[in-house]
């Protein structure tokens, strides 16, 4: 089999609105035509990334095949010439051939966050001047709480800087002068789920110093823990295909820094698939 495009889309926005039915599953694979008809709906060509409603039929063209996830975290492949429609938690073969694949336990809230990416909050830039380069946390993305540390590319005239975070009430909570492009932040000092500003500046006597700044927030726990479990459901099934999938659920959860390491680790080794040149533009996008 080629290299299976992927996308698997949860985050931490706070809510969808209510109004709006969840998605059940989302489309992990596509090969060949396959076409979605949701509920009430016109039918249309579908592709890796969409989301699928209850309801919705799926149908495969000769020589075409899919991979759905559903919320729950079970997965099937619909076999080509086949036809299938999703219910709330489950999927059912119409005609042609449904088959179940392992499933990724542990998967993260699916349902409630379909259409959120990292990214989408819109950054918040405190203060104009000579921009830093390559820092991270870069703007309304997502740590870690144990990978707590901020870093920066040195500016060639600039020797030393002062490194500050801010709660989200404001309060200077950390600060500390640097000569390095790493600082590593104490243990404890952050909150999980709990949001902060940062901002790194150079010491100069000469001219306006440049600096980073951005806001970040921490994952908060619960979605640590369902991180941790899906990814050692990834580690059974040990292939790029489903590493890819882990990579994508770290990039739409803000979590930019793992999603370009693991998914220039697949690049690096592997055909490319456009799935991941794509999400790699689009994290390098926000990674200034």
């Amino acid at each position: 089999m080629s290299m299976i495009q992927l996308f698997l889309s949860f985050g931490i926005a706070a809510a969808i609105a209510a109004a709006e039915e969840p998605a059940a599953a989302v489309l992990a694979s596509v090969e060949g035509l396959v076409t979605v008809t949701p509920s009430g709906g016109n039918s249309a060509r579908a592709g890796v990334f969409d989301w699928l409603k209850p309801g919705t039929t799926l149908e495969t063209a000769v020589s075409a095949r899919a991979i759905v996830v559903l919320a729950n975290g079970d997965r099937y492949q619909i076999s080509e010439h086949s036809r299938a429609v999703l219910g709330s938690a489950a999927i059912s073969k119409l005609s042609g051939e449904l088959r179940q694949l392992p499933g990724l336990a542990g998967l993260p809230k699916l349902a409630a966050i379909a259409g959120t990416s990292a990214g989408s909050r819109g950054a918040v830039v405190r203060i104009r001047g000579p921009q830093l380069r390559h820092c991270y946390p870069s703007p309304n993305s997502v740590i870690l709480e144990r990978d707590a540390a901020l870093t920066f590319e040195p500016s060639d005239d600039v020797t030393a800087y002062t490194a500050e975070v801010e709660d989200d009430s404001g309060t200077v909570i950390f600060s500390a002068q640097t000569a390095g492009r790493t600082v590593v932040l104490p243990p404890g000092l952050l909150r999980a789920g709990a949001a902060y500003y940062w901002e790194v500046r150079g010491i100069s006597s000469v001219g306006t110093p440049p600096k980073c700044q951005a806001d970040f927030s921490v994952l908060p726990a619960d979605e640590t823990s369902r991180r941790t479990l899906f990814k050692a459901a990834v580690d059974r099934l040990g292939d790029d295909a489903s590493l890819a999938l882990f990579a994508e659920i770290d990039r739409r959860l803000g979590l930019l820094k793992e999603a370009k390491i693991t998914f220039q680790s697949i690049q690096d080794r592997s055909t490319s698939s456009a799935a991941i040149r794509h999400a790699l533009q689009q994290i390098e996008a926000l990674i200034p």
